[in-house]
């Protein structure tokens, strides 16, 4: 195994070294109060989860996105956890939710690994520079304590360049159709995966025939394996929620400076308010002087790689800045890059350090630099992970599981509504007997997708056509559990509230969770 990926004892110790870290931290978040079979919090990450893996819960149910609910991403998720959605219907919908989050984690430390391993020409240290910042990156527990997205975007992009270059430079043809449908499947997933498809169109475009034209034409292979089964069913749909509506979408947090987006890319903090001012620019605008220095001193000798990676960085960093709201977990893929340059930087910078060292000497003084690089990024761990545990518990400091109570006070089989897909899930509540209950999914999502594009938090009103399906959804319900009374993810306009007085009545309580079933 050794011999085979031409890996030498030093260099599994530096691809070690960030994944024992990636390691522990997912251990950590993991067995924190009710954080792994649990809700994690009623917004964000604790609803997107539910999202996620109620979509593949769904799927078994044979309920297709776009067709039978609104969903926002391509299908990629369905698709890819619904052998874990079978365990929901054999051993209970929670049950699910825990292996999802599980395999995420598992992903989460491939990708540290990953990432290490594609610069392994650039020596340990570059190794160990790029798996840690990756891994140690302190709001990584954002994008990667749940079933998020990103972590199954970057794993894609990172098998894809890793089919893609051979030696840093452009691979056979048969490996390049392979990385075409890596990134395909990236791009399945969540759009955003048209950043590293850009940057590899770029690299390819050089030789069109050769390149350019089997790579494109793999990405779209890719892509079209697992979206055309679902967007056939409703193409309407599908064009309308995964492209228009993400497209048109208005911004849903206060509006956020620069200095904000680049306090949060950098992972300096997740409350960026806190840090407004110069020194967020000031250290970015280091970093930049120092990787556009060591890019403009390889001129000519550039790889493929290089310029991949700093494409990639460039769009990545771009589209958060340009986006109409970033959240924290967004920045894990220009982490990713960033954590590729810095490494590729380090790798020149020490490779240069020998070239001006004596003779004599060059060997003993390169070494000793670069025990000297290896302890600093070791420190530097050790300074980032309590940072990151902080982070991690306040993330799941709310989490709860009130899933013997719901299955307690919620007959099973019964057609259940909810604000918060979690809440179904973990009181193995989402699926009904009843072939009539609507196949909700997503109401957070259905608010972006009205015609007016605005989430719920700044919305002047309600959507009347909105609340009109929510009549129509409440009429075949039995209950409807709720994250907080009259949470605002329904869109409570008179009508649906007059309506919802006559026909429903409270039937018990867990704080926050607010119970109701129809009289």
């Amino acid at each position: 195994m050794i011999h085979r990926l031409g890996l030498r004892p030093v260099q599994w110790a530096a691809l070690a070294f960030p994944a024992a870290g990636a390691i522990y931290l997912a251990v950590y978040q993991a067995t924190r109060l009710f954080a792994f079979a649990g809700i994690q919090t009623f917004a964000g990450y604790g609803y997107d989860d539910g999202v996620h893996i109620g979509t593949a819960l769904r799927l078994t149910d044979l309920q297709f996105p776009y067709k039978d609910y609104l969903f926002l991403h391509p299908p990629g998720i369905t698709v890819l956890l619904s052998p874990i959605a079978l365990i929901g219907r054999v051993f209970g919908e929670q049950q699910a939710l825990i292996a999802g989050r599980l395999l995420t984690s598992l992903v989460v430390v491939t990708n540290v690994l990953l990432v290490g391993y594609l610069v392994r020409r650039r020596g340990a240290c570059a190794m160990l520079v790029a798996g840690s910042v990756l891994a140690f990156w302190p709001l990584a527990a954002d994008a990667t304590k749940t079933i998020m997205l990103e972590p199954y975007v970057v794993f894609f992009m990172l098998l894809g360049m890793l089919a893609l270059f051979e030696n840093e430079e452009l691979a056979s043809r048969r490996r390049i159709h392979t990385a075409g449908l890596m990134f395909g499947f990236a791009a399945a997933v969540k759009l955003v995966a048209v950043i590293p498809i850009a940057a590899a169109l770029i690299v390819a475009c050089r030789r069109p025939r050769r390149d350019l034209v089997p790579l494109a034409t793999s990405i779209a292979a890719g892509f079209g394996l697992i979206v055309l089964p679902f967007a056939i069913l409703a193409p309407t749909n599908f064009l309308n929620q995964v492209l228009v509506t993400q497209l048109s979408r208005h911004p849903t947090l206060q509006p956020q400076s620069i200095s904000y987006r680049i306090t949060m890319i950098l992972g300096i903090d997740r409350n960026p308010q806190l840090y407004q001012g110069a020194v967020p620019l000031l250290v970015f605008a280091l970093l930049v002087i120092v990787i556009a220095g060591v890019y403009i001193s390889r001129r000519g000798r550039t790889t493929k790689l290089d310029t991949f990676v700093l494409a990639g960085l460039i769009l990545a960093v771009g589209a958060e800045l340009r986006s109409p709201d970033l959240f924290s977990h967004y920045a894990y893929l220009s982490t990713v890059f960033f954590a590729l340059v810095v490494a590729i930087c380090v790798g020149e910078i020490l490779q240069a350090a020998a070239f001006v060292l004596p003779k004599d000497s060059v060997w003993a003084r390169f070494r000793i630099a670069s025990l000297f690089l290896a302890a600093v990024v070791v420190l530097a761990a050790m300074i980032a992970v309590p940072r990151s545990k902080a982070i991690a518990r306040e993330l799941t400091a709310g989490s709860l599981d009130p899933s013997p109570w719901i299955r307690e006070a919620i007959p099973a089989g019964s057609c259940v509504m909810f604000d918060v897909p979690t809440i179904a899930i973990v009181g193995d509540r989402l699926l009904s007997d009843d072939p009539e209950c609507p196949a909700l999914i997503d109401p957070f999502g259905m608010w972006i997708n009205t015609s007016e594009h605005l989430a719920p938090s700044v919305a002047k009103a309600a959507d009347p056509d909105l609340a009109q399906t929510w009549i129509r959804y409440l009429e075949k319900a039995d209950y409807l559990v709720l994250s907080v009374d009259f949470s605002n993810f329904v869109p409570w306009n008179p009508e649906l509230r007059a309506w919802f007085a006559s026909n429903y009545r409270k039937v018990g309580s867990q704080f926050p969770i607010e119970l109701y079933r129809k009289v």
